[in-house]
């Protein structure tokens, strides 16, 4: 008699004991997903942001298709303004030469960056903007770079800016 009344008890015992880690695992992944996905929201409008910022750069009262040393400072100073994660901001022409430079590294000035992975994907996808992975490029130091383009008067144009990935990173 107390054999069939503790043998039922310890199965559903031992049943409600398991459901209740599987639902605890359970719990704790979804949590997880929800936090990665909300983390992933946030790089994503951070970034879309900041591609906002670049693109605008092509509509400000003072652009010119031969931007002076002294525009390219405003525009990387109002960038600056926005986000302390820009380091420098460069136009390019259609052949991919840096034709006006502002920024910590004036070597950057008619650089030519028609063979570099960012500038080719660019000019060849149809979106108008491109974000590129981190690496070191001309400088030898650790950058990503957000570009946009824009064709005006049937010539393609190109404004980019490089961010600083420990800024990134504290964000």
């Amino acid at each position: 008699l107390l054999l069939s009344l503790i043998v039922p008890l310890a199965a559903l015992s031992g049943y409600f004991h398991f459901q209740f880690n599987f639902t605890l695992k359970e719990t704790a992944k979804l949590n997880l997903v929800v936090i990665s996905e909300s983390q992933r929201n946030t790089v994503d409008l951070f970034l879309q942001e900041r591609v906002v910022n670049i693109f605008s750069l092509f509509h400000s009262l003072e652009f010119s298709l031969t931007p002076s040393n002294h525009i390219m400072e405003n525009y990387l100073q109002n960038l600056r303004r926005v986000s302390d994660a820009f380091i420098d901001v460069g136009f390019l022409n259609e052949k991919g030469i840096q034709i006006c430079y502002a920024g910590p590294f004036p070597y950057l000035q008619d650089k030519i960056y028609a063979d570099e992975k960012w500038f080719l994907t660019l000019v060849q996808q149809d979106r108008n903007h491109f974000i590129s992975d981190i690496y070191l490029g001309f400088r030898n130091k650790p950058h990503f770079t957000i570009a946009v383009k824009q064709i005006i008067d049937g010539h393609l144009y190109v404004m980019r800016a490089t961010l600083d990935p420990e800024k990134f990173y504290m964000f």
